[in-house]
C-alpha cells in the first residue's frame, strides 16, 4: 500500500536575487505569506508549519561572474545545496514542503 503524505505544509521562505541584478524579488516570500498564504492552506485543509527564512546574500553583495554570462553560480549552488537538505529533512518528517522564492535559480536545485 502507497504511504499517504500528511497534510501538513511545511513553508520554507528563500528571499533570493542572485540569478539576475533586478532588486525586489527577494521580498516576494515575506509579501504573499504576509497576503495570506498560510490562512488559505489552513481553509482547505492544511496543517501549515512555518520555516524561517533561509539567509542568503543579495546580489550585489556578492557578485561573482563567469565567462558563459551566468551570474553568480558559486553563490547559487551554495543556495541549491541548502534547498536540497532542508528539502529532505521536510519530506522524511512526512510534510510538504513548499518553497516561496523570489529568483528563478532557486528551480535549478
Amino acid at each position: 500500500p502507497r504511504q499517504m503524505i500528511k497534510r501538513i505544509a511545511s513553508i520554507i521562505p528563500i528571499p533570493m536575487n542572485l540569478g539576475q541584478p533586478n532588486l525586489g524579488l527577494d521580498l516576494a516570500p515575506s509579501a504573499i505569506i504576509s497576503s495570506g498564504l498560510p490562512r488559505l492552506l489552513g481553509d482547505i485543509g492544511w496543517r501549515v508549519k512555518q520555516q524561517e527564512q533561509f539567509l542568503v546574500e543579495t546580489y550585489r553583495n556578492c557578485a561573482t561572474q563567469t565567462d558563459f554570462k551566468a551570474k553568480n553560480c558559486y553563490e547559487v549552488g551554495n543556495v541549491c545545496n541548502l534547498i536540497e537538505k532542508k528539502l529532505l529533512g521536510e519530506l522524511s518528517n512526512d510534510q510538504f514542503p513548499l518553497i516561496l522564492g523570489g529568483d528563478h535559480c532557486i528551480s535549478i536545485g
